[in-house]
């Protein structure tokens, strides 16, 4: 992975943790629950929106590959695989 690309994960995954950390802070403080839901509702969103950009750059970055190394069955197959978890 592109360091650039990398670094830029892990800033995401910085707020979202910030996000995680803020919730638990209004749990705390027993804050009204909607208030809360609503905020894990958009750590969902962010989480769900990096998990879609991930497989995105797995997919420009390895198929190139497999198709290369004559292995486009085996990454169809990874990736049937792999949508399945992370659709769960």
């Amino acid at each position: 992975m592109i360091d650039e690309k990398k670094e830029a994960i892990i800033n995401r995954l910085n707020r979202i943790e910030g996000q995680v950390k803020g919730v638990n802070r209004m749990v705390k403080e027993d804050k009204y629950c909607s208030e809360v839901l609503i905020q894990i509702a958009a750590i969902r969103s962010a989480l769900h929106s990096l998990g879609v950009q991930m497989i995105k750059d797995h997919l420009s970055h390895c198929l190139d590959a497999a198709i290369e190394e004559n292995r486009k069955d085996e990454f169809v197959d990874e990736l049937g695989e792999l949508f399945a978890r992370y659709l769960k």
